[in-house]
């Protein structure tokens, strides 16, 4: 699941979630978007606040759509 389809989800707003896991609202702007891929540690950060729902390899596009 993406990022933006977990918080969607859940009806949050961006801002209450850059919030929650302390990170800045541009920052979660950008990866929600694609711009940028989270480093290791905010990696980690939204695993453990999606509860697992979002992995890491959700910010990848490989293999999606081939089937």
């Amino acid at each position: 699941m993406t990022l933006e389809e977990y918080i969607k989800s859940k009806n949050k707003r961006i801002n209450q979630c850059a919030v929650e896991m302390n990170v800045s609202y541009m920052a979660l702007s950008r990866w929600i978007r694609g711009i940028r891929i989270p480093r290791t540690e905010n990696m980690r950060r939204i695993v453990e606040w999606s509860q697992g729902e979002v992995q890491p390899q959700d910010f990848y596009d490989f293999g999606k759509g081939e089937r």
